[in-house]
């Protein structure tokens, strides 16, 4: 052991004990964070995907007034998709507009159920295929989709009948 000339030892660096110490607390907090981040990650996906639906309906609604006809607003449990589409008087029959595609939801992120006025709980044995009409007039039909993640988050997307107002709610309703 080294003396030096105020006689105190002049070794510096860490021991093994304490650089030991040091790792097994940075994997703990590592651990613990990396469980709550997946949770928070699970959460926000379903949120972000039940704002696409949102917008996608409040689109349907607001050109519906804009161009005085119907549009529908379609979702799909059986493909996870949903999409909007145009009535077109010549061919009485809805297509989708030249500027919207549909959408597909991510792959953790399920249909729970989808309620409107010819349909009843996915989980039921309801439709697979449905949707939602908007009026030139502002209304619309009335109807929700309750979304829901890998870990059991659920999000509802619905529509006000009268106005045809969308809201996100964070719960079953």
């Amino acid at each position: 052991m080294p003396i030096s000339r105020t006689g105190l030892n002049s070794a510096k660096g860490f021991t093994l004990i304490e650089m030991l110490t040091v790792v097994a607390v940075i994997i703990s907090i590592t651990g613990i964070l990396s469980v709550w981040f997946g949770n928070f990650l699970s959460s926000k996906e379903t949120y972000l995907e039940a704002v696409k639906i949102s917008g996608s309906w409040d689109l349907a609604r607001n050109l519906s007034e804009t161009q005085g006809v119907n549009y529908r607003a379609f979702i799909s449990t059986a493909e996870n998709a949903f999409w909007i589409a145009k009535f077109n008087s010549e061919t009485l029959a809805y297509e989708l507009p030249a500027q919207v595609r549909k959408e597909y939801l991510k792959t953790r992120v399920t249909v729970k159920s989808l309620n409107t006025p010819r349909s009843f709980s996915v989980a039921d044995g309801g439709m697979s295929e449905d949707y939602l009409t908007f009026y030139p007039d502002g209304s619309a039909e009335a109807g929700r989709v309750v979304l829901q993640s890998s870990k059991g988050e659920v999000y509802t997307v619905s529509v006000a009948a009268t106005t045809g107002m969308v809201r996100i709610l964070n719960y079953e309703q």
